[in-house]
């Protein structure tokens, strides 16, 4: 499906890719980036994932164990990603979300291979 879609969709699958070999990245998501969708909230902001990063913390000894700069990069990494699918804006002072358009065909694959977290997670929906 990657090689036969539009760009977008391909950004998305590429993105869910990413979510899928990246268990913290999919955490933040699921469960930064959906629930700002779901509330309508259209800005991403440091705060967000500095909130994120210190629930982590508190839950995992091996993300406790990052060290600043580490957890500067990832966000890094992780807000650059976003921007390269299309997800949020560049402006680094002003992230606003974008909702992605899923293809049909890739909302049923991911429920045919019970990866429809990764659908509410691009989608906000619940």
């Amino acid at each position: 499906m990657l090689v036969k879609s539009d760009i977008n969709t391909a950004k998305v699958i590429t993105l869910i890719g990413c979510m899928a070999s990246d268990l913290l990245f999919f955490e933040f998501m699921y469960e930064v980036f959906r629930q700002k969708l779901y509330m309508g909230d259209e800005m991403l902001t440091d705060a967000d994932w500095n909130i994120f990063f210190k629930d982590k913390q508190e839950q995992s000894d091996k993300v406790a164990g990052f060290s600043d700069s580490t957890n500067e990069r990832l966000r890094q990494a992780y807000f650059r990603t976003l921007f390269e699918a299309g997800m949020i804006t560049d402006s680094k002072k002003d992230r606003r979300l974008v909702k992605p358009i899923i293809d049909p065909d890739l909302k049923y694959l991911l429920q045919k291979n019970a990866m429809e977290k990764y659908y509410l997670a691009l989608t906000g929906e619940r």
